[in-house]
């Protein structure tokens, strides 16, 4: 009995692991509550994985971090590859208008955290962490850390903006879906409706009919295609005026290695094609992955921060997150974009997979996923860059 209680008490992998397992599988069962219709789905594993963190767990911190990056490799790259033979019609036809959507949503976020900054007395290593936690974006964070470590900023001054992110990042997920939910709700939207706009206009069957043509790919194609995600996101990319450079980093790498293989199909007798049930299965062990291991790291912290004046933090971090993707949602709508193609819009501008897999589970179409690879790209290269730009520009670099 000792033996079992020290288990569940002292900090190992195994006991890391066994904890995950439990954050995947109440927080799953708690998504599937519905309360008229509407329930927290996949985010209810985030919301575990706070709670059990909250009350202890011992975790080990190395094997969360990897379990995480893993989990949302596997997520993109399936996310990638479902959407690559439709991907680059879809572009040519509405790909501009999107994008433009996303780096106002961007460039909205960064306005906000500026006002923050102006009107408050917070730091800006704060503000910068509340900026990347409430558009869920890790790399924008750690591209900021590194800004602040090469302008010699403590141990502390770096946690602090860590802390932040983890404090707003919950919402930042949570804020996303909200969105979803409010447009559907202030515009009357019917979702079969939308569907079938969308099959009409895109002239097409869905990829999941197309590719029950396509020959099975052995798992070998699976692991050549993230090995070489994970080789273009690590590439730096520099920009001048900048101490640190720029990457796709594990998310932007495999999704667009993903997407470019899901659109050849094969090359030469290897083929990148996947069945969609293990397609799904990739997709959603993936985000339940990861967002089992962010609740983890989060929630240990979490209440003591909120009590501490993190519940400001949380605040700001509402307003950086609703304001730009609830104003540009509604002007979408009103230039009669297809409500699927915005709910995609709204998660890829926060390059944020579990809200790609709220909006996935809308209608089992691709238009959600498209539009979110659509705009990925460019989001994720300006959230990097503002996160950077933000902190040179508020400590007089």
């Amino acid at each position: 009995m000792n033996s079992l209680q020290e288990f569940f008490t002292t900090q190992s992998i195994s006991s890391t692991l066994l904890y995950v397992c439990l954050v995947a599988f109440s927080g799953s069962l708690l998504g599937k509550i519905k309360y008229k219709g509407v329930g927290a789905g996949v985010a209810g594993v985030l919301f575990t994985g706070l709670l059990v963190a909250h009350f202890g767990a011992p975790i080990d911190v190395h094997t969360l971090h990897f379990l995480r990056d893993f989990g949302l490799i596997l997520f993109v790259y399936s996310v990638g590859l479902s959407m690559g033979p439709r991907f680059l019609s879809s572009f040519k036809k509405d790909g501009l208008l999107l994008n433009v959507f996303a780096a106002a949503i961007v460039l909205g976020g960064f306005g906000i955290a500026c006002l923050i900054y102006r009107f408050t007395n917070m730091s800006p290593a704060a503000v910068v962490g509340i900026l990347c936690g409430a558009v869920t974006n890790t790399p924008s964070l750690g591209a900021a850390q590194e800004v602040l470590a090469s302008q010699g900023a403590d141990a502390a001054t770096i946690a602090q903006t860590g802390m932040a992110y983890a404090i707003t990042y919950p919402f930042g997920i949570l804020g996303i879906i909200i969105s979803m939910l409010l447009l559907r709700v202030i515009f009357r939207i019917q979702v079969p409706a939308e569907m079938k706009d969308y099959t009409q206009s895109s002239g097409s069957r869905d990829i999941t009919q197309q590719n029950e043509q396509i020959d099975k790919a052995n798992i070998s194609s699976v692991f050549i295609g993230i090995f070489a995600g994970i080789l273009l996101g690590s590439i730096p990319i520099y920009f001048p005026g900048l101490p640190a450079p720029a990457k796709l980093g594990l998310a932007g790498g495999p999704l667009l290695v993903a997407i470019i293989l899901g659109n050849r199909g094969r090359i030469g007798k290897l083929s990148f094609y996947i069945t969609p049930g293990v397609s799904d299965f990739m997709r959603e062990l993936g985000i339940i992955l990861f967002l089992a291991c962010v609740g983890l790291l989060s929630g240990g912290q979490f209440v003591e921060t909120i009590r501490h004046g993190g519940w400001q933090w949380m605040l700001y971090g509402v307003a950086v997150t609703l304001i730009p993707i609830m104003v540009v949602g509604i002007i979408a709508r009103l230039m009669k974009v297809n409500y699927l193609k915005i709910c995609g819009l709204l998660a890829g501008s926060m390059t944020d997979p579990p809200a790609l897999e709220f909006a996935n589970g809308i209608a089992p179409v691709q238009a959600q996923a498209a539009a979110y690879a659509m705009v990925y790209p460019l989001t994720m290269f300006l959230r990097i860059l503002l996160a950077q730009l933000f902190i040179l520009i508020t400590t007089g670099f």
